[in-house]
């Protein structure tokens, strides 16, 4: 059993539905991760760091500082992980959107709209 997965998912006041499909697995698949009744793969494990910002050993139970190391991410706070999950929700003309919106609120408010699939293309 992965305990440290169960707090970082309760920490966050997310279901299990909610968790896993922030991470693109089914509700039984997360469970079954949880429990210990099936070992998530690599893949499982890279995306729960990479998302919530922790490292794969506290995740794993090796380490009960969640973001040991040279690069420390924030974990999103509650209200941020719910924008999220309803961001996750919508389909592709909602999803843009909203993008549309924050690049507004951020011109407004100021700040710079980021777009991590316009960096990825660049590369």
């Amino acid at each position: 059993m992965y305990e440290n997965l169960k707090k970082l998912r309760e920490s966050l006041k997310m279901t299990q539905a909610d968790f896993g499909n922030s991470v693109g697995v089914a509700k039984s698949t997360y469970n079954n991760y949880e429990t210990g009744i099936r070992e998530p793969k690599s893949d499982f494990w890279i995306s729960v760091a990479s998302t919530y910002g922790v490292t794969i050993d506290y995740l794993m139970g090796f380490s009960d500082d969640p973001r040991d190391g040279e690069t420390k991410k924030a974990s999103p706070r509650p209200d941020e992980a719910d924008l999220l999950r309803n961001y996750q929700k919508l389909n592709e003309d909602g999803k843009e959107y909203i993008r549309q919106q924050m690049a507004i609120a951020l011109q407004v408010y100021g700040g710079e709209y980021d777009n991590a699939s316009d960096l990825e293309a660049a590369k």
